[in-house]
């Protein structure tokens, strides 16, 4: 039987890390909680994710959900992807590959940083795809399929700009289905603390525009009045 809630975790997580966040989820939400790791939740096929009550997602996690024809009650995607260099992906996500490493009991067996070293190869081939992901655009074409779905931005996330032009100019483009918000804390805060997260989520307003959107220019403005 299919459990009632899917949790995709993102690039390099550990069982040891899904695991635990699970058990969490699962005691809060009092649901069936499956946890899966990026590089396990990318082999599925469609029909692993598809008619699902609710389905979680942390950082690249969404990217598994990049199937045809995919569709949940509901989905809420935390911290998720927007089109960065694999450069900054690089560096960036090696400076939280450690964070994560020691905000963990576990061995470095069991941490991120390993799980991502010692598949070099695939790591790097991950990491190109994700840096061309935009959660913005993949959350529209989910709400197509007709899944009702919240991105959950970090305001500091440290991984992921949202606010560059790219990712704004997605964000733009966005329909009715989609609801975007910010909630405080970094792009590891979910891997720490997911219900206070998930609490956060639920409370935080809906954002109508990008931040910044007094230095768009006026037919941006009025896309969004029409």
């Amino acid at each position: 039987m299919k459990a009632e809630v899917i949790l995709t975790a993102g690039f390099a997580s550990t069982k040891h890390q899904v695991e635990r966040t699970s058990k969490r989820l699962s005691e809060y939400l009092d649901k069936d909680v499956e946890g899966i790791n990026y590089t396990d939740a990318l082999a599925k096929n469609r029909a692993f994710f598809d008619g699902r009550d609710f389905i979680i997602t942390h950082s690249g996690g969404i990217n598994a959900l990049d199937r045809p024809g995919i569709r949940a009650d509901q989905i809420i995607a935390i911290a998720p992807p927007v089109p960065q260099s694999m450069t900054e992906l690089i560096v960036r996500g090696f400076h939280k590959l450690r964070q994560c490493e020691g905000q963990f009991e576990a061995g470095f067996r069991q941490s991120s940083a390993y799980e991502g070293c010692r598949h070099l190869a695939r790591s790097v081939k991950q990491i190109h795809e994700l840096s061309r992901v935009s959660c913005f655009t993949l959350a529209q074409r989910l709400a197509s399929n007709g899944s009702d779905i919240t991105i959950a931005m970090m305001s500091d996330d440290g991984l992921f700009d949202y606010h560059t032009p790219h990712a704004e100019d997605d964000w733009f483009d966005i329909g009715g289905r989609v609801h975007v918000k910010e909630i405080a804390g970094d792009h590891l805060r979910f891997t720490n603390e997911p219900i206070a997260v998930m609490r956060d989520i639920a409370l935080a307003s809906t954002l109508m525009v990008p931040r910044f959107v007094d230095s768009r220019p006026a037919d941006s403005l009025l896309r969004l009045a029409s």
